[in-house]
């Protein structure tokens, strides 16, 4: 057995011997279809024609379609490259990008691609469930914020939020189960403070209080200068607090409107009263 094993690893080295033989330095591939080692491609320097490109381009649109995207996607996604072969793509992209006609044409494909709605739709599924870092959404909100500062973007953004389709879209979102606020009641609601709204006022927040305050307002909202449907409001928030200089006079739209941003409000009215009575 020994034997014969010795001579049949014997006969395997000979025939690879005699290959290697008789391949001729000539001959740019061995018998298996391998360049020899230091000889370079057939290829090397030469540029492929446009019907060649075109019909690439076709048999590699073929393969696509016959073959499962999401098969190919799970085999793909996970798999790290190496230092060298990300160094040769940054390389790669960075030539392809400073030609300015390739350039040129690649935005104009890029901006005209965007605007279709099949791959918006793309985009938002492919995006779906996906957490978002902080540092993402603080660049986000910066770059908005640069971009509402200009006034043209300003009306093109309040001119296509005031069609006819989108306040068709707000309304249909904004009743019964589609609103967001549905069913959040009480303990439920995101502006819950404990229960505060059931609170008593204190003794001396009464009728004759409010008139003076009123008077000393000029009845008028201190906000919007209305002078219908005035309340007085308590500036820290506190229902028992109910000293001259916490308190202020506002109609019932701003009443209501104040009851957000809590803190920004509170600043702003001491300041009102600061600048008006000294207080």
């Amino acid at each position: 057995m020994l034997i014969s094993n010795i001579s049949q690893t014997q006969t395997v080295t000979s025939k690879k011997e005699k290959l290697v033989k008789d391949e001729k330095p000539t001959d740019r591939r061995n018998s298996k279809g391998r360049f020899f080692i230091g000889m370079k491609g057939a290829f090397k320097g030469k540029k492929h024609t446009e019907e060649t490109k075109q019909k690439m381009k076709e048999k590699r649109k073929k393969y696509f379609e016959r073959i499962d995207i999401n098969e190919y996607k799970k085999y793909h996604i996970g798999k790290k490259q190496s230092e060298t072969c990300k160094k040769k793509h940054s390389l790669l992209t960075k030539k392809m990008w400073n030609n300015k006609e390739w350039a040129e044409k690649r935005k104009r494909d890029i901006s005209r691609i965007s605007k279709t709605s099949a791959y918006r739709k793309a985009v938002s599924e492919s995006l779906k469930g996906i957490p978002k870092s902080k540092a993402h959404i603080k660049k986000v909100s910066e770059a908005l914020k640069k971009k509402w500062q200009t006034p043209e973007y300003r009306a093109k953004m309040i001119k296509a939020n005031n069609t006819k389709k989108m306040k068709r879209i707000r309304s249909k979102n904004s009743n019964g189960k589609n609103n967001a606020m549905y069913g959040k009641n009480g303990k439920l609601s995101p502006n819950w403070k404990g229960g505060i709204s059931f609170e008593p006022y204190s003794p001396e927040f009464n009728k004759r209080l409010k008139k003076r305050i009123k008077k000393r307002d000029n009845y008028t909202c201190q906000l919007c200068e209305k002078k219908q449907f005035l309340h007085i409001h308590h500036i820290d928030y506190n229902k028992k607090n109910s000293v001259e200089y916490n308190l202020i006079t506002l109609c019932r739209k701003c009443n209501g409107k104040v009851n957000f941003n809590r803190k920004s409000w509170t600043k702003k009215f001491r300041q009102i009263i600061f600048d008006k009575y000294n207080h």
